[in-house]
């Protein structure tokens, strides 16, 4: 249902790609910020593709979109190109439920095991092994309402030797109590400083 919901219609069949035996070092990172009525949601870093298991074939991302409860994620908006996986199961980073919201930059996605197939990975349209992948959204809500979990979340995908992953960072938001002493402090360390210095004038 998600992937039908969020991900257009397959365009374009495709082959298989076979990889190679070597270990791949490059890696995905989507970090997940607080902002002002809005959770900013960054994705960076190369991806290797022998690391998939097949071409499935070019989608249409309609919006980025947060899905906690079962690790799927997107940024960006457009078409992309369509992965099979080896593995049914991705990393959750929070409470169940979904949120939508505006993307930038070339798709990305990680679409959650559905109706018996597994996991798939969007990657921008043409997307060449290893090269430079950066996209973005802002979802509305907070990292709280939207149930995200801060902490570091890892999937590993892997096909024939050849592994690669993708890192979900959520950060944590200060406490209120905390913020406030920290406001506390800065005003309270500007008073010491105007104290010296009016001092210093006096002599």
């Amino acid at each position: 249902m998600l992937l039908k919901t969020l991900v257009g219609t397959v365009l374009i069949g495709g082959g298989f790609l076979f990889g190679s035996l070597s270990p791949a070092a490059a890696a995905i990172t989507i970090n997940i910020t607080s902002g002002a009525g809005v959770v900013n949601v960054e994705t960076s870093g190369t991806f290797n593709l022998d690391a998939l298991v097949n071409y499935v074939g070019q989608v249409s991302i309609s919006s980025s979109y947060l899905s906690p409860g079962d690790g799927g994620v997107a940024t960006g908006i457009g078409i992309g190109d369509l992965y099979g996986t080896t593995i049914y199961d991705l990393t959750p980073y929070g409470a169940d439920g979904l949120a939508s919201g505006s993307g930038f930059g070339s798709a990305f996605a990680i679409l959650p095991a559905a109706l018996g197939s597994p996991v798939s990975v969007v990657v921008p349209a043409g997307y060449v092994s290893e090269h430079w992948i950066s996209s973005s959204a802002t979802i509305p809500g907070s990292i709280a309402s939207l149930g995200l979990t801060p902490g570091e979340y890892l999937t590993t995908f892997s096909f024939q030797g050849v592994s690669d992953t993708v890192v979900v960072n959520v950060a944590a938001v200060p406490e209120p109590a905390l913020t406030a002493l920290a406001v506390v402090g800065a005003v309270a360390g500007l008073a010491v400083i105007r104290r010296r210095s009016r001092r210093k004038s006096l002599f």
